[in-house]
């Protein structure tokens, strides 16, 4: 089993993350719009960095390289409650792991999904109104997005 061990917190301000894709860069961000100093973070197969502020809170998740292809994971919006996800107090500094990543998006409607598990989560943590953090248990296992304006 795959995911980070979280735990749901009172949403914040820079806890609200919005999903952007930053032409320039080619990557797709889900981010905060308060910038902060990431002291912890996790890589996901070299291509998915997630950033954690200084008080634990995830502020950031980066995708690296072509993100989006056909996928078969079930994109539609999850239902999901207000929070921030904080990091678990056994990791600390920089984590790698090796977990395959699963990525989907329906472009008829804007919303997509991003997996480093295959197996399906049982909650979800509302980051904003276009983005939601996936869970299984007290595990991230992944997140929801939408692009549409």
């Amino acid at each position: 089993m795959s995911g980070i061990p979280v735990i749901v917190v009172p949403p914040t301000a820079p806890g609200r993350l919005y999903p952007r894709y930053i032409n320039r860069a080619g990557i797709f961000v889900i981010q905060s719009r308060l910038p902060r100093p990431c002291p912890h973070g996790v890589n996901i197969d070299g291509r998915v960095i997630l950033d954690f502020g200084e008080d634990r809170i995830l502020v950031g998740v980066e995708v690296l390289g072509r993100p989006f292809g056909k996928g078969k994971m079930e994109v539609t919006r999850p239902s999901a409650t207000p929070g921030d996800i904080r990091l678990g107090e056994a990791l600390t500094g920089s984590s790698e792991y090796d977990w395959p990543i699963f990525m989907s998006y329906d472009v008829q409607q804007d919303i997509g999904r991003i997996s480093f598990d295959e197996g399906d989560f049982d909650r979800a943590v509302a980051l904003s109104d276009t983005a939601s953090a996936l869970l299984r248990g007290d595990n991230l296992i992944g997140f929801w997005f939408s692009l549409a304006r």
